[in-house]
């Protein structure tokens, strides 16, 4: 995907895919998106929290960027997860009901999440958490392979 600069010349409206990387710059992890063309922007704002943990992880993001040194840096607006270890992930709100664990999609939907181990043994966040979780659909749940929080 090409990279999609627009406005003026001190705030531009940046759109491109690529994949995270997170470096250490003075002692806290930052997140860069290295886009298809090989170019690296540091990523920033509220949603930068949840894309840190995710280097290697494949990203179509939106926001407004900013020129910085030593990268540019784009404020993070709107973003989707397109891989994880190249597998598609579920993204959505975890609940809680009646002892299982269910996530809910933007769409209405629920999906059961099933054979997490750390589930039962209290590693995820409370209900109302916003995850990503890779795996398996049958039917209404999700085998878990693997998940991580994007927002607590």
């Amino acid at each position: 995907m090409a990279l999609l600069i627009l406005g003026c010349e001190s705030s531009r409206v940046f759109r491109s895919s690529g994949t995270l990387v997170a470096i250490e710059e003075k002692g806290r992890a930052i997140c860069l998106l290295r886009t298809e063309d090989g170019k690296h922007v540091r990523l920033s704002g509220k949603l930068e929290k949840g894309l840190v943990g995710l280097p290697g992880a494949h990203v179509l993001l939106e926001g407004e960027l900013r020129p910085s040194v030593p990268y540019p840096e784009v404020n993070v607006r709107n973003y989707t997860i397109l891989s994880i270890s190249g597998k598609r992930p579920f993204v959505g709100v975890l609940r809680e009901e009646d002892g299982r664990f269910l996530l809910e999609s933007g769409e209405g939907r629920a999906l059961e999440l099933v054979d997490v181990g750390g589930l039962r043994e209290g590693t995820l966040p409370k209900p109302g958490a916003t995850l990503w979780v890779t795996g398996s659909v049958v039917g209404d749940t999700l085998r878990v392979e693997r998940f991580g929080v994007l927002s607590p």
